[in-house]
């Protein structure tokens, strides 16, 4: 394989830097089909039709309602409207035939000293009910009354399974959104029932005790999601793109969205560039993803069907959301990199330009990097005038792939990666924590251990406030153990190097030098860093640093990478 030079590498994906997770219980409904409501109305049902969306508690609805939709990115399907209504019995509902989503006030009053993650899964719920299509047997009964087999139709008990998957996949849906951690389901479920004056047991109906064990299953199973999902990311920005697919491949079987299917093509164009001699690669493209699938085809043959199913996986994200700018940039990038100019230059400015224009901002990093593109297609069509044109527009944005391409058409040096070579962190502490601390015993919490096949799991465990460990081991008697030493939000620490949450990007330079790599996402950047092979003489196993930085420039966190060869 040929080697490339060390690069800054800038990806285009859909990666949530903004991490955590809500669980409360199941909150459903419909009117005009019969899923099931969390609270079935009594005699006192207050019916009133006047809707509330005048109010300063709609607007707050309405902004959390716009995140759960744009994080779902799926506009297959019209979006429901919402309404806020003063009325007492259903606490939230969804009405098929007006396609509407209705909240009551008092399920709002109810859920607002929870926070906004209550709320948020409020709606994510009743929004799953909808994508998940869990009312189409009740329109299918009904349209078919007097039938034999309606009988044995009605006589099929899934409600409980539609309101588990709704708990499950809405958690995801407002975790994805950016909500923070919620782990309150059984207090909020408390409320809601004594605020509606509804008893313990109601027949034909879960009783509100089963109601908050449902809460906690869906709760662990939407905390797996979202660890596969950190650990998706994790994996892809220290180029282990076989394992990063693998995961965002799990996730696709459970959960589609945009983001994910744009994330599993990024790591499918990385692998493809593993293919390319160094000669190819003199320009920084923006976006590079690896799926390691390196068997007996020629090189040729491997970058481009690899580079072609990526292209699938961006299809996918674009079929769920016209406007997911990031997705037709990096199909464009795709076609470049299999040297169908026509094509990218197509998708850059029919398909990615156009979304930017729509999404009205959304995606400020995508905007810079479409002019980086539309500088490589003019420098390969030989208008190099014009590529540094472009090169400047993304420079003043402080894109470091056009900088980098700046210098390359200018025939200048650019820096290379230097600064973390004189350091290793295999014994960098977070909290209690180091990574070889963790090597020499390997212990993890049994009830998170997930099985992506049969040689390969990810296994977890944490230090409660300070870290948590992401281990995945693959292999069949040798193994090869991955570990991630991560910084939790609630870490008030610093490295070795005097990093903080907060620091800015300077600092950051100043103590590591220039990174290795710089991986771009829709949210920020991470900066990684290779650690150091040998000390005093004796050589080291493989170690990283990752720093996340957020949209202002800030970090975030960080994580410690290493991998290991192991006969256990």
């Amino acid at each position: 394989m040929p080697q490339i030079n060390p690069k800054i590498i800038l990806l285009k994906v859909g990666i949530i830097l903004t991490f955590g997770l809500i669980a409360i219980t199941g909150y459903s409904q419909s009117r005009s089909f019969a899923t099931l409501p969390i609270l079935i109305p009594d005699s006192t049902y207050h019916h009133n039709e006047s809707n509330l969306n005048d109010t300063p508690e709609y607007r707050h609805l309405q902004t959390i309602y716009r995140k759960l939709v744009n994080a779902r990115g799926d506009f297959r399907y019209p979006v429901p409207a919402l309404y806020l209504r003063d009325e007492e019995g259903y606490v939230a509902s969804i009405d098929y035939n007006e396609l509407s989503i209705i909240i009551e006030k008092k399920a709002y009053e109810v859920c607002k000293p929870f926070g906004d993650t209550a709320l948020a899964f409020l709606l994510a719920h009743e929004l799953t009910h909808y994508y998940e299509k869990h009312a189409w047997k009740s329109d299918f009964v009904y349209n078919l009354n007097g039938l034999d087999v309606v009988q044995n139709l009605k006589d099929v008990q899934d409600q409980v399974m539609n309101e588990t998957q709704a708990d499950y996949l809405g958690g995801f849906l407002a975790y994805s959104a950016g909500f923070g951690l919620f782990d309150k389901g059984g207090a909020v479920i408390d409320s809601l029932y004594k605020a509606y004056k509804r008893p313990e047991k109601i027949q034909g109906y879960p009783s509100k005790t089963d109601r908050i064990k449902m809460a906690d299953k869906s709760a662990e199973k939407i905390k797996q999601l979202a660890e596969i999902f950190n650990f998706a990311n994790y994996m892809t920005a220290v180029g282990r793109y076989s394992s990063a697919f693998e995961s965002y491949r799990h996730l696709l079987i459970q959960y589609q969205s945009c983001e994910i299917y744009n994330n599993a093509g990024t790591a499918a164009v990385l692998d493809a560039l593993s293919y390319f001699n160094e000669d190819s690669l003199k320009y920084k493209y923006v976006t590079e993803l690896d799926i390691d699938f390196k068997g007996s085809r020629s090189a040729v043959s491997a970058q481009d069907s690899i580079l072609k199913q990526a292209i699938q996986y961006f299809d996918a994200a674009v079929s769920m959301d016209p406007d997911y700018a990031p997705g037709y940039l990096n199909k464009a990038n795709a076609y470049a990199l299999l040297n169908d100019v026509v094509k990218a230059r197509f998708y850059v400015e029919n398909e990615a330009e156009p979304a930017l224009i729509r999404s009205k901002g959304k995606y400020p990093n995508t905007e810079s990097d479409v002019f980086v593109l539309k500088g490589i297609l003019e420098a390969r069509s030989g208008n190099k005038t014009k590529a540094m044109e472009y090169f400047d527009t993304a420079s003043k944005q402080n894109n470091e792939a056009a900088i980098f391409n700046k210098n390359v058409i200018a025939g200048l040096p650019n820096p290379k990666p230097s600064g973390a070579k004189k350091y290793q962190f295999l014994n960098d502490s977070i909290g209690s924590m180091t990574l070889n601390q963790y090597f020499n015993n390997p212990t993890h919490i049994k009830s998170k251990e997930i099985g992506f096949s049969k040689n390969t799991s990810l296994r977890q465990s944490g230090g409660k406030k300070d870290y948590k460990i992401y281990n995945y081991t693959s292999g069949k008697n040798v193994k090869t153990r991955s570990v991630f030493l991560e910084m939790m939000d609630s870490f008030a620490g610093k490295t070795k190097q005097s990093i903080a949450a907060g620091s800015t990007v300077e600092q950051v330079k100043s103590a590591y030098g220039v990174p290795d790599q710089i991986i771009s996402s829709v949210q920020g950047s991470i900066y990684l860093y290779n650690g150091s092979k040998s000390e005093n003489g004796n050589p080291l196993d493989e170690n990283k640093i990752l720093i996340i930085i957020d949209d202002k420039n800030l970090v975030k966190k960080w994580l410690y990478f290493s991998t290991r060869i192991v006969t256990n």
